[in-house]
């Protein structure tokens, strides 16, 4: 017995061991995706356009006159590029360079931004006669030489209908650009866009960014506050961090609780070690090898200890109905109830391996 007790203690402790060496927990948003499919082309996506990662700070500017706004946006500004945190701060519009590039991109969207009736209604033959009697209109304006580019670009001038699309439907904020500033519809709350240096899907654990927007608020003379993507990722990533540590206490309470409750003794309790332990051993072992794991993958490893606590207790109640008292006659009834329930114990065992091992299978980390 002494034998196999130290052999299980070398190979539990290498199984710690190397758990230890590579096991990283992660929230990123991202592990918890499939590895192919839909939702990781759509992820990867997301990770490229960076618009998920994107930090909102409203600066709320009631009651304030522009220019103390404007000096509002600009310490937020500042303040968020010294912090470090972000790649791209704006605050500020350039009205001919942005305008500019806002309309390149609602000619290359049009298709997209416009509405269905809207865009049915444009391509109808009604609706290219209003188009090119418009662009005519331009041509023998003043700006004659500017139309000749946009008619030769877009024809339909389904640019020219998005964009106004996207003047007048600024969005669930009705942000609109005025005076230089990002403004919703009451043109007294302006809106600082600011891009992180790492990304909401990629690192949903770096709660340093969360930390430094308190200094970045309250770089601000004007009350301010922040949403978006990366604070999503961080409170989620502290909500999961937060149920995995309370749950696997509550487990352990509950197991000791309902084992001393039941047989009224702390001898199985002390036998629970064993099973315990080394499950403990195997998973962290196993999440270890796909490692970095989120934290949610760690429930399971829950569901594998209460199973693993059933099989010593199935022993401990077969090997407690044979009586008798002292070391020797209790070792005797175990090895005699482990000889008369082990087929039993094992096809349990078999039943619980392909069942948890169709996750194998599975692309979701």
């Amino acid at each position: 017995m002494s034998r196999a007790l130290l052999v299980w203690a070398a190979l539990v402790a290498v199984l710690f061991a190397f758990a230890a060496a590579r096991l990283e927990r992660t929230d990123a948003l991202a592990r918890l995706l499939p590895s192919d499919g839909a939702l990781a082309q759509a992820a990867a996506a997301a990770l490229d356009g960076r618009a998920a990662d994107v930090v909102l700070i409203e600066v709320d500017g009631t009651g304030a006159d522009r220019d103390a706004l404007r000096a509002a946006v600009a310490a937020v500004e500042a303040s968020a590029l010294a912090s470090g945190r972000f790649a791209r701060v704006r605050g500020h519009v350039d009205p001919l360079g942005d305008g500019r590039a806002v309309r390149d991109v609602a000619v290359r969207h049009a298709v997209a931004l416009l509405p269905e009736d809207e865009l049915r209604q444009r391509t109808s033959p009604d609706g290219v006669r209003r188009a090119l009697l418009g662009w005519q209109a331009r041509l023998f304006g003043p700006a004659g030489a500017i139309a000749v580019r946009g008619m030769t670009e877009d024809p339909l001038d389904l640019g020219g209908a998005a964009l106004e699309r996207l003047r007048t439907h600024g969005g669930p904020w009705r942000v609109q650009p005025e005076g230089g500033l990002l403004l919703d519809a009451s043109g007294q709350r302006a809106l600082v866009l600011a891009t992180p240096a790492r990304g909401a899907l990629e690192g949903a654990e770096d709660a340093g960014l969360a930390e430094a927007m308190g200094p970045i608020l309250a770089a601000s003379p004007l009350p301010a506050r922040w949403f978006g993507g990366p604070r999503v990722a961080t409170d989620m990533a502290a909500a999961i961090q937060r149920d995995v540590s309370v749950g696997s206490t509550l487990s352990v309470l509950a197991l000791v609780v309902v084992v001393a409750v039941g047989f009224r003794s702390v001898r199985p309790l002390v036998g629970l070690t064993l099973p315990v332990v080394s499950t403990i051993a195997c998973v962290a072992a196993a999440l270890a090898a796909r490692s970095p794991i989120h934290g949610i993958s760690l429930g399971f490893g829950g569901a594998l200890l209460g199973i693993a606590v059933d099989y010593w207790i199935h022993l401990y109640v077969a090997a407690s109905a044979r009586g008798g008292s002292g070391p020797d006659v209790r070792e005797a009834a175990a090895r005699d109830a482990w000889r008369e329930i082990r087929g039993s114990l094992g096809l349990s065992a078999a039943t619980t391996v392909v069942a948890f091992g169709v996750l194998l299978g599975s692309r979701y980390p």
